[in-house]
């Protein structure tokens, strides 16, 4: 009777310990239904994602189209069952094919290679169309494929190609500006050396010699823009060596009296900055050439450009004649040349200082900006 009652208490425990593991496998169960369905989730959520992209997204897996999304059969204009199981070559433009080909090859063997680049496909009408291609290496059933993610950018680039031409046109018109510009100018030079001859009066004569080179000055600015392959930005440096020679043919300075020294960088400027700034340079070049150097007295003019890493540009023009009077100030004069340097400074937002030790220094700085 005791060993019958142990084997019922047996039982029992089996019984309750199988019981257990049937609630233990009906909870795994759940969870796992649960997970299961989060995945169905997950995946419709990724289905439905790479549907609605507007790129087109393909797979390739061994040369052949294994999966494409709407949009990409819409590029095409292609169905996406005309595409499942059709070598991607097919579509390639025969001048892109090779380059394609090449690079597939290395994306399978997993060489680092450019993953986006430019190319030319055929639609369904057998037309020209214009994509950028995004390769990349994934795993797909298990096996290496590569994802394709390629975009139309046809209309982009018809609009690339009109915005390029419209642009050319207005480089050309603007070029035109500059070189009808620089002919004004060159004419109202020519028309006040004409008049000047008529008067005998010297100081007369030389206020009508001085604007000739300011305009002329300006009129150079102009000539470089229209020579220019940058409309934005004159070769500064290049501009002032003519503008020096110009001012020494003009006054007719014989260069082995009075030397030209110079010492400098290639920069480059806006309009903005180099109209005023030829200005300034004509001012006080001119100004050394007719009142530095009497009576033949022999000397040099010494003329520098430099910019520093803050962007701030320093122009030194020095020569060694006889300088300005002691009680000269070029803030409070009435020289009109002189009284265009400092309102021509100030426009560029520069400063002037003046050294008469040992001639005359005009030390000019202002920012690039």
């Amino acid at each position: 009777m005791k060993d019958e009652n142990k084997t019922e208490q047996q039982l029992r425990a089996e019984l309750a310990k199988l019981r257990q593991r049937i609630v233990k496998l009906e909870k795994s169960r759940a969870e796992r239904k649960k997970v299961e369905k989060k995945l169905w989730e997950s995946k419709e959520n990724y289905r439905n994602l790479i549907e609605r992209a507007k790129d087109g997204i393909g797979i390739i897996q061994d040369e052949l189209l294994k999966y494409v999304n709407s949009s990409l059969a819409k590029i095409g204009g292609y169905t996406v069952e005309e595409l499942i199981g059709t070598p991607f070559k097919n579509y390639i433009i025969t001048d892109d094919l090779p380059r394609v080909l090449e690079l597939h090859k290395k994306y399978v063997e997993a060489e680092d290679v450019l993953s986006r680049f430019e190319l030319e496909i055929k639609n369904k009408k057998g037309d020209r169309v214009s994509v950028e291609l995004n390769a990349s290496t994934i795993l797909y059933e298990g096996r290496q494929a590569t994802l394709l993610v390629i975009r139309d950018i046809t209309d982009r680039l018809r609009m690339e190609k009109q915005l390029k031409a419209s642009l050319k046109e207005k480089e050309a018109m603007v070029r035109e500006i500059h070189h009808r510009v620089k002919n004004n100018m060159q004419i109202m030079v020519s028309l006040l050396r004409l008049q000047s001859r008529q008067i005998e009066d010297e100081k007369i004569v030389e206020m009508f010699k001085a604007s000739q080179t300011r305009i002329r000055s300006m009129a150079l600015i102009h000539e470089k823009l229209y020579h220019s392959g940058n409309l934005a930005n004159i070769d500064f440096t290049h501009y002032v060596r003519i503008l020096t020679v110009h001012l020494f043919n003009f006054y007719r300075v014989d260069m082995n009296r009075i030397r030209l020294k110079e010492n400098m960088e290639n920069i480059f400027l806006d309009i903005h900055k180099a109209i005023p700034l030829g200005l300034i340079i004509n001012e006080i070049i001119s100004n050394s050439l007719k009142h530095a150097f009497p009576d033949g007295r022999k000397g040099e003019i010494c003329i520098s450009i430099d910019l520093d890493k803050q962007g701030k540009y320093l122009i030194n023009m020095k020569d060694n004649g006889i300088g300005f009077p002691e009680d000269f100030d070029i803030h409070n004069t009435k020289t009109l040349g002189m009284q265009l340097v400092t309102d021509l400074v100030h426009q560029i937002g520069g400063a002037v200082r003046i050294n008469r030790k040992g001639g005359t220094n005009f030390k000019i700085t202002f920012q690039e900006y």
